[in-house]
């Protein structure tokens, strides 16, 4: 193989993933203000490409898929500087970090169990650190996949 031809060839393909990149990170950078973008390590922009590109895929598939929160249009916290809200003891929804997670209605009927289970169809990647709710029983568990 010719060295100069590799080369070349090589540069295309690193300018093509620098380009993808650069677009990838202008369609993010919307999202942000400049101070917030400049304030973002190189790690922390590809998580944000990987999670829209996630949504879009999903929603690409037809799935009711929530957009991430920094997708979401930003709402004043404070709209005005008087006290007459009724919920002022309340902290903003947004500021939750538990948002998206659910709860069970009655904590003795199920719980959240972590761990494979005993069905050999499960992939051992969801089995690491998954949680998955289910109801306890003296059966032993099984997934949604078998008969």
């Amino acid at each position: 193989m010719n060295r100069g031809s590799y080369f070349a060839q090589r540069a295309r393909e690193d300018a093509q993933k620098s380009e993808k990149k650069s677009k990838a990170f202008n369609d993010i950078s919307k999202y942000f203000s400049k101070e917030e973008w400049a304030k973002l390590g190189y790690s922390e922009k590809i998580t944000y490409v990987y999670m829209k590109r996630n949504y879009d895929t999903m929603t690409g598939l037809g799935l009711k898929a929530t957009p991430p929160t920094f997708m979401c249009p930003r709402k004043q916290t404070i709209e005005s500087s008087g006290h007459d809200s009724e919920d002022q003891d309340e902290p903003p929804k947004e500021a939750s970090n538990l948002r998206g997670r659910k709860y069970l209605e009655d904590p003795g009927e199920a719980r959240l169990m972590s761990g494979p289970t005993d069905c050999g169809k499960e992939s051992t990647q969801s089995m690491k650190r998954s949680a998955i709710p289910r109801k306890m029983t003296n059966s032993p568990q099984r997934c949604d996949k078998c008969p």
